[in-house]
């Protein structure tokens, strides 16, 4: 198995992104059961944005996941290991 983790989200985070774009990785990942177990995450996504900002030292914006969709596609098809 390939570890995504470090070989393709870490530097995928370390590129220059938009906050918009950073927010649909976000909703990418708390989307995803394969990185995020439903039993572990946050129960809202607001939660996850929150801490995903914090570990990005980035600022935390206000974003509804339906206000995101269009990003949160762009980033999968640019993310393809987040789908």
């Amino acid at each position: 198995n390939e570890n995504h983790f470090d070989n393709s989200l870490i530097p995928a985070l370390s590129q220059k992104h938009s906050a918009k774009e950073l927010a649909g990785i976000a909703l990418a990942i708390y989307n995803n059961d394969k990185v995020m177990s439903k039993n572990k995450r946050p129960s809202t996504f607001s939660s996850w944005y929150e801490i995903f900002c914090i570990c990005l030292g980035t600022t935390k914006k206000t974003y509804q996941p339906k206000d995101l969709t269009t990003t949160h596609d762009k980033m999968i098809k640019a993310l393809p290991f987040l789908s």
